[in-house]
C-alpha cells in the first residue's frame, strides 16, 4: 500500500528526498530540553538534519530520531 500523505521518514535517502517539506519530527533523546520539533527540512548533512524551526535552524542528530513524518499539505 501507498505510505500516505504523513509519510514516515527513515532512511538518510528520505530526508535528502524530501528537502523543502514540512515535518514533525520526534528525538529519542531531548536537546535543549525539546524532544518535538515541527519545520522545515532543509535536508541532511554529515549525519544531522538540518531544520528550520519557528526560533531558527537547528541541526539534529540522525541516530536520535524517534520518529519523523511529513506534513500534509491541503490546497
Amino acid at each position: 500500500s501507498s505510505p500516505g500523505l504523513d509519510r514516515v521518514l527513515k532512511k538518510p535517502a528520505d530526508f535528502e528526498r524530501f528537502s523543502g517539506s514540512e515535518i514533525n519530527l520526534r528525538l529519542r533523546l531531548p536537546m535543549s530540553g525539546r524532544r518535538n520539533f515541527n519545520g522545515v527540512l532543509l535536508g541532511l548533512q554529515d549525519g544531522k538534519i538540518r531544520l528550520t524551526i519557528d526560533t531558527g535552524d537547528v541541526e539534529l542528530d540522525l541516530v536520535n530520531v524517534d520518529k519523523a513524518r511529513l506534513v500534509p499539505k491541503f490546497d
